[in-house]
């Protein structure tokens, strides 16, 4: 006759050999995906640089803004200076520079998705320190995610309102 703890130690160590063959049953190999060599890979868009002004311009999306209906000719942003806290819109005429304290900004091209995509607004700006020339900030900048492209500087938030 067995005993209790013989038993539950059988019990015990069958259920750990079971728990192992259906472990190894239902794993699944995993497959590693190649690797991605990104210096083969161009860029998506064509950039013309423009000595008059001394910014880069995407020519492909002033192709585009030709052919759309709505043309947007504004961009509205707010600035916050986070010393004072204090929040202003500004409205900003597309391809001129906008001074503001110690940055200007010069927006490029502003998009609105159509109405069956999912809304959004989209600017491509260019940030400047006023002083010295540095270029802060050159990319899009969305509406709907600020966090994404946003500008990195110690005195001032930018984010995107509105084109029109």
């Amino acid at each position: 006759m067995k005993s209790g703890n013989q038993v539950t130690k059988f019990n015990f160590l069958f259920l750990l050999v079971f728990f192992l063959l259906t472990l190894s049953v239902n794993s699944e190999e995993i497959q590693i995906s190649p690797l991605l060599n990104l210096d083969e890979i161009s860029p998506s868009y064509e950039e013309v640089f423009d000595e008059d002004l001394n910014i880069i311009i995407d020519e492909s999306h002033t192709k585009q803004e030709s052919l759309e209906a709505d043309d947007v000719d504004f961009v509205i942003i707010s600035i916050l200076n986070k010393l004072t806290a204090d929040v202003i819109q500004a409205k900003l005429h597309l391809k001129e520079n906008y001074f503001h304290d110690e940055l200007r900004v010069y927006p490029i091209y502003c998009k609105i998705n159509d109405p069956n995509e999912r809304p959004e607004v989209s600017v491509y700006l260019n940030i400047y320190d006023k002083k010295n020339n540095d270029k802060l900030f050159a990319g899009w900048m969305l509406k709907t995610l600020p966090s994404v492209s946003s500008l990195e500087h110690p005195l001032y938030d930018i984010w995107i309102n509105d084109c029109i």
